[in-house]
């Protein structure tokens, strides 16, 4: 059988793509699980998240210990070929992680 995210490609290819993909940034600038400084060349993928974006979620569990410590998700490289982008960041806390996202450097 192959790994879940070898057929959630296979699915998106055999479909013909992409055509608007929904992401959120974290307050670190990670997107869609993405954590700054992942590999770009990446499609659909396992993740170890950081203790940043553990953190961010503990809110949505009953307890610290109930929050996962691993995602799946598109890879840059599969964002990357999605025929549009709608990026979402809620909250004041998220200011500087879409100023540094955007800004030229």
């Amino acid at each position: 059988m192959p790994k879940p995210n070898a057929r959630y490609n296979r699915v998106i290819e055999e479909l013909g793509g992409i055509d608007l993909q929904l992401l959120g940034i974290g307050r670190n600038g990670h997107i869609g699980f993405n954590e700054p400084g992942a590999a770009f060349e990446k499609y659909t993928h396992c993740v170890d998240l950081t203790a940043s974006t553990i953190e961010a979620n503990q809110r949505f569990f009953a307890s610290a210990d109930d929050v996962p410590r691993q995602a799946y998700t598109m890879g840059i490289c599969s964002i990357m070929h999605v025929r549009k982008v709608l990026l979402i960041a809620s909250g004041e806390d998220k200011a500087e992680a879409v100023y540094q996202s955007f800004s030229v450097r």
